[in-house]
This record gives structure tokens, C-alpha cells and sequence, in this order.
């Protein structure tokens, strides 16, 4: 006995779906931080969305961690405290 499956997109066109997707995950890539996000659906209702997560992509020019760059703020001065 085969199950078929089908995208939630292709079930209901009409409707506004996005789908996540990566490469650890779908591919089998553990440690790849790869991912994507397709919109579908009708483009006068999903613009507004799209248009701001453009704007929260645009805003975050840091580090995708707060504690990735504290620790390697930590970490540098360790080393400088250890050479003198």
C-alpha cells in the first residue's frame, strides 16, 4: 500500500501558504544553516506579509545569535588577558 501526500499549496490555491524548508532538515545536512521560505497564493493578499518580512530581513544587519558574538567578544579578551 503506497501513501501519497500533497502540499498544502497545491490543496487549496486559493489560500495563502508559506513553506519552509532547509538543507538539514530535508537533505540530510546537519550544521548547513541553508533554508528558504516559498510564498503562494494570490499576490494582492500575500504582499503585505512579503513585504514585511523583507523589512525585518533588511533590518538585521548582526549576528543571527546575540550569545554568538558575546562569546566571541568573551573569548578575545581572554586572549589578549593571556598573552600579557
Amino acid at each position: 500500500m503506497t501513501t501519497r501526500t500533497m502540499a498544502m499549496a497545491a490543496a487549496a490555491p486559493d489560500v495563502p501558504v508559506i513553506t519552509f524548508g532547509g538543507l538539514s532538515k530535508n537533505y540530510l545536512a546537519p550544521g548547513w544553516r541553508i533554508g528558504w521560505g516559498i510564498a503562494s497564493g494570490e499576490a494582492s493578499v500575500i504582499k503585505p506579509y512579503l513585504e514585511g518580512v523583507n523589512k525585518l530581513l533588511r533590518a538585521r544587519p548582526c549576528a543571527n545569535h546575540p550569545s554568538s558574538t558575546q562569546s566571541n567578544r568573551r573569548s578575545k579578551a581572554r586572549r589578549i588577558t593571556l598573552s600579557k
